[in-house]
């Protein structure tokens, strides 16, 4: 019988996984440090640097406080109020502008100045006679002795309100562009803009004139309240413009006064101390609403388009020596066509020669149409009926 012996070839095997098992946790290792070296650093770089430039970068902008005032500006660029100013100094402007390109932001403040009746002269913001490409917006002009504003040449004028200034709220010329402005309770003239266009605008309480225009535009803006009792008031006043979706109520004087070389349209004019729409030659009134004016609704001279309108409830006249025109022309050369009238005293009266009078409809009038002789116009249908025919295409209607 043989001596017993350990089985060493278990231990030989045992001690091979052993080694086997080290060999791999070292493999691994290695491995994990590589993969970390590979990543990189994990401590954070610092705060990451801007990319974006600031305002300044941009656009530098110059502040001007109340301490500033008053000053003239020399060099073109853009300024900024920094605060409400109330400025006390008579018979002086307190921003003058004398160069191209400048840029005011009111940013929301309002400029002020020492009283409606205070001296006897003082703008907000003046711009020399040569300057030109001046942009204001976004703020209030008050109570200056002359007016809030008065620029010209190119200019921009955006989201002012104009109130309680001695003569105009905001006097613009030569190309100027007018938008989503309000003048109210100024001496004289609410908006006055010579050569430009002007559109959102809003003008109430002024003394003389809500809106005065002169070789301008204006789009949808309206007049309201504006007057002193007289016939040279006006909602609207214009020579060589053109209206377009405005409206001009409850004004103490005419609605509009188109002096000539106008043209009004798609527009309203109700409610006025006197006529809704006077003036001179060589207007366009077309598809308007005249409404309810105390005088005439339409009073023109010569050389005038009055057509596709709606003129009713002229029934009072209180300047005119007849009571109550829906239309009325004195001259010669006018267009009056298909037009209606209703509730006025007389629908349409034309007086003077050579005018022409078609297709207009008129309603409950006491005289419907009375025409001077030497004028053309289309046969006079009274009370057609129910159901007619006419023959002629340029007849005018009275219905009763």
């Amino acid at each position: 019988m043989k001596p017993f012996e350990a089985p060493k070839k278990r231990y030989v095997e045992r001690g091979i996984d052993l080694n086997w098992t080290i060999l791999c946790v070292g493999v691994l290792l290695l491995a994990g440090a590589a993969r970390a070296r590979a990543q990189g650093s994990l401590t954070p770089p610092g705060a990451p640097a801007p990319v974006m430039k600031s305002l300044d970068q941009i656009e530098a902008r110059t502040p001007i406080a109340a301490a500033d005032l008053p000053i003239s500006i020399t060099a073109p660029g853009s300024y900024y109020l920094t605060e409400s100013i109330s400025f006390g100094a008579a018979n002086t402007n307190a921003i003058f502008i004398d160069a191209d390109g400048v840029t005011i932001d009111l940013n929301g403040c309002t400029l002020g100045g020492p009283g409606f009746a205070v001296g006897s002269s003082g703008t907000g913001i003046l711009g020399s006679a040569t300057a030109s490409s001046i942009a204001i917006s976004n703020g209030t002009l008050r109570n200056w002795r002359a007016s809030g504003i008065i620029i010209a040449n190119n200019c921009t004028v955006d989201r002012i309100r104009a109130e309680n200034n001695g003569i105009h709220g905001i006097e613009a010329t030569g190309g100027a562009n007018v938008t989503n402005c309000v003048a109210s309770n100024n001496g004289s003239i609410g908006i006055l803009l010579s050569s430009g266009t002007m559109s959102g605008c809003t003008a109430d309480g002024n003394g003389l004139i809500g809106i005065s225009l002169n070789e301008a535009s204006a789009i949808n803006c309206s007049a309201k309240s504006n007057g002193n009792s007289t016939v040279s008031a006006a909602g609207i006043s214009a020579t060589d413009s053109t209206l377009s979706n405005c409206t001009t109520t409850l004004n103490n004087g005419m609605g509009m006064i188109c002096v000539n070389r106008v043209t009004v349209d798609h527009s309203q004019v109700s409610n006025n101390t006197f006529d809704g729409i006077t003036g001179g030659d060589d207007n366009t009134i077309k598809d308007c609403t005249v409404l309810d004016n105390s005088d005439d609704g339409i009073d023109l001279n010569s050389g005038n388009r009055i057509v596709g309108n709606a003129v009713n409830g002229h029934d009072s006249g209180t300047i005119s020596s007849f009571p109550g025109f829906g239309i009325r022309v004195d001259g010669m050369f006018n267009q009056i066509q298909n037009n209606t009238a209703s509730r006025n005293t007389i629908g349409i009266t034309v007086l003077g020669s050579e005018n022409m009078v078609i297709q207009n409809t008129v309603f409950g009038t006491t005289l419907p149409i009375t025409i001077d002789s030497f004028n053309h116009r289309g046969f006079v249908t009274t009370n057609p009926g129910l159901t007619f025919s006419i023959s002629n295409p340029w007849a005018n209607f009275s219905i009763n």
